[in-house]
């Protein structure tokens, strides 16, 4: 705005002068100061007038120039700093990839060194320090990073409970955690990393709360959530197993619907009724999803139960083989092998066991076939036999990855 107005100033000027400069009579004009007196046409004074302006704005411009000199050479520096840093940024991400991360962290040391230094250099001293497993430099850069950037602390917790999650201390990360997401409990991020540390650490309650949450703000992809909410629901019912079978059925009732349907948790409710000596019942619910789908999630889940009301479980689970003739599972016929052999029908119970070893199965399973088969073997008097099942029992489970 003012270099418009003195442009307009010196136009009109201008203007002024060369419109004196064209009239035949401008006319003169008078100046005194004591006993000087001038004489000068109108035209004379214009000029004279303009060339005190233009002089005056002159000096001015250079004042206000030698007065931004300092700032500006500041402001130069300045630059040539925040090239230099976004060079040493590059070196640094290149390193990185690299795996150097030893010169990595000695590069951002002596930024860190600098008295002006940024935020960003600390945290990338510590994460270099902390991928070469020097636990107490990196702990000490984030400490510096709080106490020079406390407007960053939050940051600084954040990076300091991912790494606790990493290195497996899941305890020492919760309470960070816990007490960044109570100050923010909206944010995506907080509420991945404390769902996580909550999975760890059992605490399946938590999960579930945190479900809803997560689910709205959409934090995590949607299979992802989905195979959460299985996990929590599962390790609930494995939990609530202490608790007795009005407890686990609560739970089962509050879960959704189409949760319920899961075989995966169909399996994990009767492992957990079957926890607390609810083997019938157990078993019972598991024939019922058996008698809708077969599923060899629900027969492996069978096989683990050990019903008292033993004919019961046989005849039902012949009526699943018979019925389902074309499409079998192994574990379906080595739980009505165990079954007949508590009954002490050995032929039947011979004949589901070794229809077990003509169908596809895990090694567990072949070995506990084998040993049923030795017993039986035992009891039909046949020692060599019974010898020969323990050995295939033992080379089955050496074949069982390690733990």
């Amino acid at each position: 705005m003012r270099r418009i107005l003195f442009v307009l100033i010196a136009l009109a000027l201008a203007v002024g002068a060369i419109a004196l400069l064209i009239m035949r009579d401008a006319g003169t004009a008078h100046l005194g100061w004591g006993s000087w007196q001038i004489e000068t046409t109108m035209a004379g004074l214009l000029g004279v007038t303009l060339v005190t302006v233009l002089l005056l704005v002159a000096v001015l411009w250079l004042v206000n120039w030698l007065v931004r000199v300092p700032v500006m050479l500041r402001m130069r520096r300045q630059r040539k700093l925040e090239a230099r840093e976004w060079d040493d940024l590059e070196h640094v991400l290149r390193q990185w990839v690299a795996g150097d991360w030893d010169a990595s962290e000695k590069l951002c040391k002596r930024h860190t060194d600098a008295q002006e230094s940024r935020w960003v250099w600390l945290m990338a001293q510590a994460f270099a320090a902390h991928q070469q497993g020097l636990s107490a430099r990196a702990e000490d850069a984030l400490k510096q990073a709080e106490q020079r950037f406390p407007q960053n602390a939050s940051s600084v917790r954040l990076m300091q409970a991912q790494w606790f999650m990493q290195s497996g201390r899941t305890e020492l990360a919760l309470p960070i955690v816990q007490r960044l997401a109570a100050q923010d409990p909206r944010h995506p991020a907080l509420l991945r990393l404390l769902t996580e540390a909550e999975r760890q650490q059992g605490d399946w309650d938590g999960v579930l709360q945190h479900l809803p949450t997560l689910t709205k703000l959409r934090a995590m992809p949607e299979e992802a959530l989905l195979a959460l909410e299985e996990d929590a629901v599962e390790g609930r019912l494995g939990q609530l197993g202490a608790q007795g079978a009005p407890a686990i059925e609560a739970f089962w009732r509050d879960i959704r619907k189409s949760l319920r349907g899961r075989e995966r948790l169909i399996a994990a409710k009767a492992v957990a009724l079957a926890s607390c000596g609810e083997h019938d019942q157990a078993t019972e619910v598991l024939l019922t999803a058996l008698r809708e789908r077969l599923s060899g999630v629900l027969a492996a889940a069978l096989v683990r139960m050990n019903p008292t009301q033993t004919r019961t479980a046989l005849d039902a689970v012949e009526a699943l083989l018979e019925r389902n003739k074309s499409t079998t599972y192994a574990d379906l016929n080595l739980f009505a092998a165990h079954m007949a052999w508590r009954l002490d029908l050995w032929g039947k119970s011979r004949a589901y066991a070794e229809s077990v070893l003509s169908l596809p199965a895990n090694e567990h399973a072949y070995a506990e076939t084998h040993i049923l088969l030795a017993q039986i073997e035992e009891h039909d008097g046949q020692p060599a036999k019974a010898l020969a099942h323990v050995r295939a029992a033992f080379d089955a489970l050496d074949k069982l990855p390690t733990p």
